[in-house]
């Protein structure tokens, strides 16, 4: 299975349950994959921050701007 569908995967079941053959496919693509290993810890991490943020009370507020330079660091590093 390509990274593109794993990282898919991985937020999916950051949202909740999914299927166990999802499960495995990414426990089996992790196991050669640094890539998608560091995607998922930083993904997990960054869940974890806001998570935290939110509990906190504080809100996050970004320009257009701001939005589109995350995106394009996201989507340049997958």
């Amino acid at each position: 299975m390509n990274c593109r569908r794993i990282i898919k995967k991985i937020e999916k079941r950051s949202f909740g349950n999914i299927s166990s053959s999802d499960n495995f496919a990414i426990r089996f693509h992790l196991s050669y994959c640094k890539n998608c290993r560091d995607y998922e810890r930083t993904s997990l991490l960054l869940d974890k921050m806001l998570k935290k943020s939110i509990s906190q009370g504080n809100t996050l507020v970004y320009s257009a701007e701001e939005k589109q330079a995350l995106v394009d660091h996201l989507q340049s590093n997958i």
